[in-house]
C-alpha cells in the first residue's frame, strides 16, 4: 500500500509540473528542442526515474490536430502498453484541473463563485444544496469525501469505467 500511495503522490506531482512546463515550451524555453521532441523526452525521463510512475501519456491538442505521446507501461504487472481511450483514477490531480475549469467559467460569465450546487447541480443530494461553488474549491463546504466509504469503492471495483454517483455512497 505505501508504494501505491507514493507512485500516487509522483503522478500527482508529474502532472503538476507537466501542466506547467507545457506552456514554457511552447514559449520557446525548450532549449532549441521542438517542443514535440521535448515533451516527449520529458515523460521518459519521468517514466524512467525508480520512484517515477509506470507509464504516462500526454494528449496534445493544436487546433483539430491531436498528438499523442506514450511512454512506459500501463500495467507494471502485466507489460501492458499505454494507450489513448485507457480509464485511469487520477485521484485528487482532478483537483486542479476541475479548478481550473470552473474558475475560467466564473472569468466567462457563465459561473459565480456564490451559485451553489442545489442550482447548478439539482440532481445532488439535498444535504449539498446550500453549498457555494467557492467553498466547494476551498475545500471548506464540508461535502464528504465519497471516495473512502465502502460502497464507493465497491462500486469503483465491481464498474471501473462508470462514474459511481453519490446516492451510491
Amino acid at each position: 500500500m505505501e508504494w501505491h500511495s507514493r507512485q500516487l503522490a509522483h503522478v500527482a506531482v508529474a502532472s503538476a509540473l507537466l501542466m506547467v512546463s507545457i506552456p514554457a515550451v511552447a514559449c520557446g524555453t525548450n532549449h532549441g528542442r521542438s517542443p514535440d521532441s521535448w515533451l516527449q523526452a520529458a515523460i521518459e525521463r519521468l517514466v524512467g526515474d525508480p520512484n517515477g510512475p509506470p507509464g504516462a501519456i500526454v494528449l496534445v491538442q493544436r487546433g483539430s490536430h491531436l498528438r499523442t505521446f506514450i511512454a512506459g507501461v500501463a500495467d507494471a504487472d502485466t507489460r501492458d502498453p499505454m494507450r489513448p481511450g485507457l480509464s485511469m483514477r487520477i485521484a485528487s490531480t482532478s483537483k486542479a484541473y476541475n479548478g481550473g475549469v470552473a474558475l475560467t467559467l466564473v472569468d466567462r460569465g457563465v459561473l459565480s463563485l456564490d451559485d451553489t450546487i442545489g442550482v447548478l447541480l439539482p440532481w445532488a443530494p439535498t444535504a449539498w444544496a446550500s453549498v457555494t461553488l467557492v467553498q466547494a474549491l476551498h475545500h471548506t463546504s464540508g461535502l464528504p469525501d465519497i471516495s473512502s466509504s465502502d460502497a464507493f469503492r465497491s462500486r469503483l471495483l465491481q464498474h471501473p469505467t462508470e462514474p459511481v454517483s453519490p446516492d451510491a455512497c
